[in-house]
């Protein structure tokens, strides 16, 4: 008997698990978008050297340009090595070495890696649960199809995009920058020591407001981008799974008229009298 209601609960309950999995999905798939595209941005070179270049950062702190592109490089391994905190050396205006960042912002350095790495290990999280939903339920256990998936990436893409105007029109409300503000008192609750000081703070002289708008473009191209791969490869799928109409059998009515011509009369054969 205790064994014939645990198989009762167990068939109670799987259409409960089905239904989370697929609402995890549906969270899964923007989540490994959205922190894809963050990943990407604070792992690319191109992206530390274009703020240095773009914005002149060489002017603004007084440092050599390549000792400030060198510090780029510290600053790219710091997120992913373990380090506790950030502790770059450059040439000052006199030749000497010093310190590039004060004691603030390495206190802000050392906050913002904590929040980097969560974005980390949510978008290797939300990856991971992808690809075990398609390898168990679609691939494995055939719990669902093909075409169903193509249909939830469909869906999960254009949530992602709905995502991204919702946050535009809520950041276009007050503008980029108290849209900059909120989101640092939103991560760094309170703590001030991501209020930076333009004209002595060589970290907001390397990255200033200017460069994160440009920063927050390219995630959102880069997150459109990849719903668009997404969403492309599923409606291709889906258009190729369609029922071809069948073809017609019916022959024209010339042809029926030359087989009917070609057709050989039946004699009849009268008796001789």
């Amino acid at each position: 008997m205790e064994a014939g209601s645990e198989g009762t609960r167990a068939r109670a309950a799987g259409p409960s698990l089905r239904l989370l999995a697929r609402a995890l999905f549906y969270i899964a798939l923007p989540l490994a978008l959205i922190t894809t595209s963050v990943r990407v941005a604070f792992s690319e070179q191109r992206v530390y050297s274009y703020a240095i270049d773009h914005y002149d950062a060489a002017t603004r702190t007084g440092i050599d340009h390549d000792d400030l592109i060198a510090a780029t490089h510290d600053l790219r391994a710091y997120f992913t090595n373990d380090e506790q905190f950030l502790r770059t050396r450059v040439h000052d205006a006199d030749g000497n070495v010093a310190p590039l960042y004060n004691t603030k912002e390495i206190l802000h350095m050392r906050d913002v890696k904590r929040l980097v790495r969560v974005v980390y290990g949510l978008q290797e999280l939300s990856l991971a649960f992808l690809a075990l939903y398609i390898a168990g339920v679609v691939l494995w256990a055939r719990e669902e199809s093909l075409a169903a998936l193509a249909r939830r990436a469909l869906t999960g893409s254009a949530a992602t995009v709905g995502l991204l105007i919702l946050f535009g029109a809520v950041a276009a409300t007050g503008g980029f920058d108290a849209a900059f503000i909120k989101f640092h008192q939103i991560a760094f609750p309170g703590n001030s020591d991501w209020q930076l000081d333009p004209l002595h703070d060589h970290l907001i002289q390397m990255f200033p407001e200017g460069f994160w708008r440009d920063a927050t473009i390219l995630i959102v191209l880069l997150i459109l981008a990849q719903a668009a791969l997404i969403a492309g490869g599923a409606w291709l799928y889906l258009r190729r799974q369609r029922p071809q109409p069948a073809l017609s059998t019916v022959a024209p009515p010339g042809a029926v008229e030359e087989t009917t011509a070609a057709e050989p009369t039946e004699e009849i054969a009268h008796p001789v009298a």
